[in-house]
């Protein structure tokens, strides 16, 4: 545990790095493909939820899709769920208790450019006023005092701004002090062309199965640690 827990973190500062360094130099490249939304939000929900991906917490994270939302949409998935296991981490790093709501509605439905909507709203500690601006700046995290409790870069919200602005939409938060944060984000909305279905059994991580007879299994590896691992 203490092995992943150390490679995860070493993980996102690189993944970070990488994306910030791609997103500056201009060679983030989107892939706009029909997929089905609700599957992606409750992807990420269970991403959370999940023990082995972090500690495990008291902190509940709800859904509120309205009826509005589309089923199908044609957007870049993987950019999509980047923002939101973003937003959604860091509303689950600094709420200790209480509830995440990852909300999702249509605007402007009856318009020439009608938008997905996104919010994550917390019950966690809050934002000061005067760091709220400097929020989406690169390697902004308010003061030195959450860089040593929280850990992270300060650039994961760079991203998300960077992202959402790549995908032609807007992001912002909004917050009150002691009492928590929402922050959102939009992007225009383009209706899928396929059909597009739930996410099925075939999707399930092999992890969820468990086999039914002895297994004989070859582990190639040419790092010591991943050996033994």
């Amino acid at each position: 545990r203490k092995i992943k827990g150390s490679a995860r973190s070493l993980l996102r500062i690189i993944n970070d790095i990488l994306d910030i360094s791609k997103l500056d130099a201009g060679k983030v490249e989107l892939e706009y493909i029909d997929f089905h939304l609700p599957s992606l939000i409750a992807d990420v929900v269970e991403f959370f939820s999940d023990d082995s991906v972090e500690s495990p917490s008291s902190v509940r994270i709800d859904t509120d899709l309205l009826d509005n939302l589309p089923v199908g949409v044609n957007l870049d998935p993987t950019r999509l769920r980047q923002i939101l296991i973003n937003l959604v981490g860091n509303a689950r790093k600094f709420t200790e208790a209480g509830s995440i709501t990852i909300k999702c509605r249509l605007v402007g439905a009856d318009t020439i450019r009608p938008k997905l909507y996104f919010s994550v709203k917390d019950t966690g500690i809050g934002i000061q006023p005067d760091v709220l601006s400097t929020l989406f700046t690169e390697f902004s995290q308010g003061d030195a005092s959450i860089t040593r409790k929280f850990e992270g870069t300060g650039l994961g919200l760079a991203i998300c701004k960077k992202l959402a602005t790549l995908m032609q939409g807007e992001i912002g938060a909004a917050s009150i002090y002691g009492e928590g944060s929402t922050f959102w984000f939009s992007l225009p909305y383009i209706p899928a062309t396929t059909n597009v279905s739930a996410r099925t059994d075939q999707d399930v991580p092999s992890a969820y199965f468990v086999a039914r007879r002895p297994l004989h299994v070859l582990v190639v590896d040419d790092n010591r640690m991943n050996q033994q691992i």
